[in-house]
């Protein structure tokens, strides 16, 4: 079932996060697959993505790029949170949750993706 995101900000907080979460995936992990889900549960809106490459690398490493800083600034910017965990078998899961907009977009020109 599509879910609609109304709330431009957060559309386009949530689409960067995705689209920063794909781009490390396939540029640090090698996957073979990509999966991107987004869903309502609880109030919330629900981004998952979940590749099935390397992994994460030790945890120090995985602190010094600026791409998982950037997402955690734009959860926290709607109000969100985000988890990066490395999978048991092979991979790595990003799960940004936040709650959900109401379905009247906010009054105010659309925002435009940078």
């Amino acid at each position: 079932r599509p879910v609609l995101v109304a709330d431009h900000p957060v559309a386009t907080h949530l689409f960067r996060i995705a689209q920063e979460a794909v781009n490390n995936a396939v540029k640090h992990a090698r996957p073979r697959r990509i999966r991107l889900v987004l869903r309502t549960a609880g109030g919330r809106v629900v981004l998952g993505i979940k590749d099935d490459g390397i992994g994460l690398r030790a945890p120090h490493r995985a602190r010094k790029g600026i791409g998982l800083h950037i997402m955690h600034h734009r959860a926290h910017a709607i109000e969100g949170t985000l988890a990066v965990m490395r999978l048991p078998r092979r991979g790595t899961e990003v799960v940004c949750s936040v709650p959900q907009p109401p379905a009247e977009p906010k009054a105010g020109p659309p925002a435009r993706i940078k």
